[in-house]
């Protein structure tokens, strides 16, 4: 076909980041300089126009493609695409691309160590005040032990999960109080509260509480938020609860 220089079949490839706009620090806006700005031509190799549509999943053309730039001195720059922790993991190996590769994330990701003997450590100051995302379902309790806020629970799309998540509160409020608890709903995810009344006689005193999820996520929706609502009728104690569907 005249104007076609190579045909490549489809692949399935990852992406090298998701937001390099702001990991590299550039700004929203800049000082525009139109005598640098003047002879300077900026191509992009889009190797997904449409992500639907197969025929631009592949990233293959990037070698050939910077190569026939190369040859008319253009600089063709590519993520090294370093997948580690082995060595000589990159896949932009190609000698005519300037490939560039990160040092570090900005991103933190958050596990727990667990012994042989079934000792659990994890740092309580990575995950006290934030909200969790859960690898598997039945962490939650963990991940609110050692002071997260709220947790993300991670369900499979067409299969029935059930979840308890198990808390404690304690009574900041009036002495003598009752809360009860209030729940938004969400299509055909059940959650419940057991029990659905909690009576202090006393500040700092404890109760505890647990909290079951239970349904099937059969929507394109990926993401579900409800939330748990203890009140007094003054006093209003609100919990995130989140359900994410596992791509």
């Amino acid at each position: 076909m005249r104007g076609v220089l190579t045909v490549f079949p489809s692949q399935m490839f990852h992406l090298q980041t998701t937001r390099s706009w702001d990991f590299l620090g550039f700004p929203q806006s800049i000082k525009r300089d139109q005598t640098v700005e003047s002879n300077l031509v900026i191509g992009v190799i889009d190797s997904g126009i449409w992500p639907e549509s197969e025929s631009f999943n592949d990233k293959d053309p990037l070698a050939i493609g910077s190569f026939h730039a190369m040859e008319k001195g253009i600089l063709t720059v590519q993520a090294a695409g370093n997948y580690g922790p082995e060595p000589s993991s990159i896949s932009s190996v190609a000698p005519w691309l300037f490939s560039v590769a990160a040092t570090s994330i900005d991103r933190q990701f958050v596990d727990k160590l667990v012994l042989g003997n079934g000792k659990t450590f994890i740092d309580k100051n990575m995950v006290s005040g934030k909200l969790v995302l859960c690898g598997d379902p039945g962490n939650e309790e963990f991940a609110y032990e050692n002071g997260a806020i709220a947790v993300v629970i991670p369900v499979e799309s067409h299969k029935h999960f059930n979840v308890e998540i198990p808390r404690t509160v304690t009574n900041v409020g009036s002495p003598n109080s009752s809360y009860r608890a209030t729940i938004i709903p969400i299509q055909n995810i059940k959650i419940s509260v057991k029990p659905k009344v909690l009576s202090f006689k006393s500040l700092n005193e404890k109760h505890s509480f647990v909290v079951t999820v239970v349904g099937v996520v059969k929507s394109n929706q990926t993401v579900f938020s409800s939330s748990l609502v203890w009140s007094d009728g003054t006093h209003n104690v609100k919990s995130p609860i989140i359900v994410q569907k596992l791509s």
